[in-house]
């Protein structure tokens, strides 16, 4: 087993370009990474945490049984109250699993010298406290409005709501080891995810 492995917590505001980091870190270094957003899909489909959010949010959440997202986060993320109950019938189940894979991990001979967890609700859960760093990517609110608008094809108020109902920039700069700045284009944010592994390496 590799001595010194760490565990990284990857986070950010919603369309803040975490993933844009994530993937760098997988696709260019090998480093491995645990997509904690699709843990919580997976999750979706076990029939305790069904039940649980059927009788939180109400049954138009479902569709042959099955929870449709886009009901539930219409649901869910309409103010800090409903998101926080989300959060506290999906997490623990969520944490579990991914306490197995870093267990794995770090019993392993995997080479790399990290583990990256990817959550935006890292800092809100108990993932925080399974991490040995916390990197946060930020991104100005003008810019995740317009992203979130792209990808998820809302209206800008919409888009707003969404993001209300989250931790603002501002929280996640401060509790951060590491910050890296979203707001620009993602060749800008792959240099700072260059830069950051290079460091990472030599100091190791």
């Amino acid at each position: 087993m590799k001595q010194n492995k760490k565990i990284i917590g990857l986070t950010g505001t919603m369309a803040s370009g975490k993933s844009t980091a994530a993937a760098y870190f997988r696709d260019t270094a090998g480093i491995p990474v645990i997509d904690a957003d699709k843990v919580g899909h997976e999750v979706l489909k076990d029939p305790e945490v069904i039940q649980a959010l059927t009788e939180a949010f109400g049954a138009q959440i479902l569709k042959d049984g099955a929870i449709v997202r886009k009901a539930l986060a219409d649901a869910a993320f309409v103010d800090e109250e409903h998101t926080e109950r989300l959060n506290q019938i999906t997490h623990p189940v969520i944490c579990g699993r991914i306490q197995r894979e870093i267990d794995c991990f770090l019993a392993s001979e995997d080479e790399a010298p990290f583990m990256i967890i990817e959550a935006y609700g890292l800092l809100q859960s108990d993932l925080k406290s399974m991490v040995d760093e916390v990197w946060a990517v930020g991104c100005d609110r003008r810019t995740r409005i317009r992203r979130i608008m792209q990808r998820n094809g809302l209206t800008e108020e919409e888009a707003k709501t969404r993001i209300s109902s989250q931790w603002p920039e501002e929280k996640y700069r401060e509790a951060a080891d590491v910050y890296l700045d979203g707001s620009g284009t993602e060749a800008f944010l792959k240099e700072q995810c260059r830069i950051l592994l290079q460091r990472y390496i030599d100091h190791l």
